[in-house]
């Protein structure tokens, strides 16, 4: 008996980010604390003038003038993300809870077009593979994302074509009503690279599909 297809929704709004879809990573804390050098007056012959440090009270064994040292707790940062890159045309970022795949759609789609191609279908049930091994309930998220060439109504369009695109195909190989499926298209919106370059104008032709592993 075959299962419910999986369902397939639009986004209204954002999800992920991204991908992280470029390959740099940001560790989300940082320490600071130097003290700046004391800036002279405007007025000629004006002398450097300095914030007045702190001050000793009484019972204190701290000089006045000194910096005041603050005990920090160390803070773990959780950097286990792997990042695997199949070709040039496929990266793969992942967390230890979410896996991103970053498709570029020079391998997915002809120019201009929407429709999946053999090595494109190829590419995704590959993904429906994974998917399936990993088991659901799960929902997964399909990003469609263009360069700036054209215009922006035209790479909206296409975006959301290239998202749906891959979305029906994901749907048609799981054949599982317990994943769920969202997609939206972002047109030029969301360049990890720079249009200046037909480089970055390539990394930026992308579908995004990305799903939690835990």
């Amino acid at each position: 008996m075959r299962r419910p297809a999986a369902r397939g929704r639009a986004l209204a709004g954002g999800t992920l980010a991204a991908g992280l879809l470029g390959a740099g990573l940001a560790v989300p804390w940082s320490v600071a604390g130097a003290q700046g050098e004391p800036d002279a007056d405007d007025e000629p012959g004006g002398t450097p003038t300095t914030a007045p440090g702190p001050v000793a009270g009484r019972g204190s064994d701290r000089p006045p003038g000194r910096p005041r040292v603050v005990d920090v707790p160390p803070r773990v940062v959780d950097l286990s993300v792997r990042v695997a890159r199949t070709d040039d045309s496929e990266l793969s970022v992942e967390t230890p809870d979410a896996r991103a795949v970053t498709l570029a759609s020079d391998v997915l789609f002809d120019i201009d077009r929407s429709d999946l191609g053999a090595e494109a279908r190829a590419r995704v049930d590959a993904i429906a593979d994974d998917l399936l091994e990993l088991g659901g309930p799960r929902t997964i998220t399909i990003e469609g994302h263009t360069d700036d060439v054209g215009s922006p109504e035209h790479n909206q369009g296409l975006s959301e074509r290239r998202a749906f695109a891959v979305n029906a195909r994901l749907a048609a190989q799981l054949n599982d009503d317990s994943f769920t499926i969202e997609y939206a298209g972002y047109g030029e919106s969301r360049p990890v690279a720079s249009n200046g370059t037909e480089e970055g104008r390539a990394l930026n032709r992308r579908v995004v599909v990305s799903y939690p592993t835990d």
